[in-house]
């Protein structure tokens, strides 16, 4: 998380399927928030808790994490507005093995 990007000079961020991989939330999100000008946007989508549990080759090296945890973390680390979006996308099969498709997206703004 050392890109050399000055402080306040970002418009907005996009990151999807990237929060299952990162250790620290709060780190991430303070880094992200430093380098936004206010009031500009964070947009991340991601799996449902829910739809990530149910898929077998998250148990390798993903940080599955509830919506209130993620919003908590925004909120804690520069960002305000948090909101949230969530879509349904059916079932799909891995073999014999079935399990809940979605997305979420999370929107927050810049303090």
């Amino acid at each position: 998380m050392n890109a050399p990007i000055d402080a306040a000079t970002i418009d907005g961020v996009l990151a999807v399927n990237v929060l299952y991989f990162i250790d620290d939330l709060d780190a991430l999100f303070t880094k992200i928030s430093g380098w936004l000008k206010t009031g500009s946007r964070a947009v991340f989508g991601l799996r449902s808790a829910k739809s990530l549990e149910g898929m077998p080759f998250t148990r390798f090296g993903f940080h599955i994490r509830s919506l209130e945890k993620i919003t908590e973390a925004l909120q804690t680390n520069g960002f305000a507005d948090v909101q949230s979006a969530y879509f349904e996308e059916g079932t799909a099969s891995l073999g014999d093995l079935e399990f809940l498709v979605d997305s979420l997206i999370i929107k927050a703004v810049a303090k």
